[in-house]
């Protein structure tokens, strides 16, 4: 959906979109997808006020911990197409705000947790899972193999985390924090 710019010290990726509402300040747009040759409504600022008020209704633990889950997903999957940023995103959205913290490894185990069970109830239900903007299912078109994988990934590294939350060194705890975000 997006063209990369580079240029000297900056890079920014540009998605074209489309205004669809006569007034340009609001919601929807229209965006097409290169990858499946389709248009897709789309609604940034409805996203942003979302994750904005998820942010602050979260003591501000949302936006570090969304930054956690996805360094988790790049540290671990790379450029293998497993969860795109914006699933990511919206599974820790998803998440009820009482399992974000100040300490951001209670966050990453209680969201991590959430997030785990939310996806083994949608393997055994047709619960819809929403985006960030409310109005997509992020799981309907994600392949269950993919799926399945980041959801067994996460479950292997919460334990590694709760092992590190539990270790009597600070080495054994490093180690056990080194596998959960495949450092």
């Amino acid at each position: 959906k997006c063209i990369e710019v580079r240029t000297s010290g900056f890079k920014a990726d540009v998605v074209p979109a489309v205004q669809i509402d006569a007034d340009p300040k609001n919601d929807p747009i229209a965006i097409y997808s290169f990858k499946t040759g389709i248009e897709k409504v789309n609604r940034p600022r409805t996203h942003i006020e979302n994750g904005v008020a998820k942010h602050n209704a979260t003591n501000q633990n949302y936006k570090p911990t969304v930054r956690m889950f996805k360094n988790w997903v790049n540290n671990h999957f790379g450029d293998m197409d497993i969860i795109s940023s914006y699933q990511v995103e919206s599974l820790v959205y998803n998440t009820p705000n009482e399992n974000f913290h100040n300490d951001h490894a209670y966050s990453f185990l209680f969201v991590g947790n959430h997030i785990a069970e939310l996806l083994s109830q949608r393997d055994t239900l047709p619960i819809r899972i929403n985006s960030v903007c409310g109005t997509d299912d992020i799981t309907a078109n994600w392949d269950i193999t993919a799926r399945q994988s980041f959801k067994n990934k996460l479950k292997e590294s919460l334990l590694h985390g709760l092992s590190a939350c539990k270790a009597s060194t600070i080495q054994e705890a490093q180690n056990h924090w080194d596998n959960t975000f495949n450092i």
